[in-house]
């Protein structure tokens, strides 16, 4: 193909444009702060599972402490690509659950006994739509992670593409996934947990802003890094219970040595002293015996004489 371009002041151009086929990246990833793991979703499409658990497995090599998900101004798209990625986060349980206007529910997603153990916060904004949304009301319902930013869009309905006998199709709503998530909503919106705005100008320039320069990053980071103190502090002091328990075993077992040696050596010395006495009682009855015998006889003896 050769176009060509008519530029303002009246020159034209001549392109060649070659075509090819490209992947859109729908998740990216980043260390930032004190070794936290940043993933950012844009959507969830087809491509979205394959790519987000290329980052995370990438990330956990690294050895992050904490993980940070970004789903500002995600468009949602597919709940199914959605639920995979919840698979992959969050223990076994109950997903996605759709209420049709009669009010039956149906369980559509659920996850596994698999999860990440990592401690995470997820970012929102008015711009998080659909499936997006669900990820965000999950993992807060879950109690795996918690959120900041604003309220979402409020995209809480599914829709199901009906085909029609001349190729074309309608969608339709079909029913709602938010009833079952109603702790973590309103109105159908997720409620961050954090409620965190942004000036015009940041909201403006968002994907310009450094991370310093991020209230609502700066909020999850800062949430990241007390949750990690708050499990290292516990688990110092599960060591410091293990040390004391072990210190008391190893004194209790001891004592009971102790006594046992204390037992031994009493029993010992006890035998001895027995035969000690025995030995004694036993010489003394023979040294009397010996004199009795002794004087007897000498007096047969003299008797005899006479």
């Amino acid at each position: 193909m050769h176009p060509t371009v008519l530029s303002r002041d009246g020159k034209k151009s001549a392109y060649e444009l070659t075509r090819s086929k490209f992947e859109t990246k729908s998740v990216v990833y980043r260390v930032t702060g004190e070794n936290i793991g940043v993933i950012k979703i844009y959507e969830f499409n087809a491509k979205t599972p394959e790519q987000f658990n290329s980052a995370l497995n990438k990330l956990r090599n690294k050895n992050v402490e904490g993980l940070l998900i970004d789903l500002r101004d995600n468009s949602g798209v597919n709940f199914e690509y959605a639920c995979e990625i919840l698979d992959t986060l969050l223990p076994a349980g109950k997903l996605m659950s759709v209420t049709d206007r009669d009010g039956n529910a149906s369980i559509r997603y659920t996850s596994d006994t698999k999860y990440i153990d990592l401690p995470m916060e997820v970012l929102i904004n008015e711009g998080t739509e659909g499936a997006a949304e669900l990820f965000a009301a999950v993992m807060m319902n879950y109690s795996h992670a918690e959120s900041v930013g604003t309220k979402t869009a409020g995209h809480d309905t599914v829709q199901e593409l009906f085909p029609l006998s001349n190729g074309c199709a309608v969608r339709i709503t079909t029913g709602r996934w938010s009833d079952d998530l109603s702790g973590v909503m309103s109105e159908g919106k997720v409620v961050p947990q954090f409620e965190v705005k942004l000036t015009t100008y940041q909201k403006t320039n968002r994907y310009l802003l450094p991370d310093e320069s991020d209230p609502q990053l700066q909020t999850a980071l800062d949430r990241i890094y007390s949750i990690i103190a708050a499990r290292k502090d516990a688990l110092a002091a599960e060591e410091e219970v293990s040390a004391t328990d072990s210190t008391t075993t190893t004194t209790v077992e001891s004592e009971d040595t102790t006594t046992a040696t204390t037992l031994t050596t009493t029993k010992k010395t006890t035998k001895k002293t027995t035969v000690k006495t025995t030995k004694k009682t036993t010489k003394k009855t023979t040294k009397k015996t010996t004199k009795k015998t002794t004087k007897k006889t000498t007096k047969k003896t003299t008797r005899r004489r006479r």
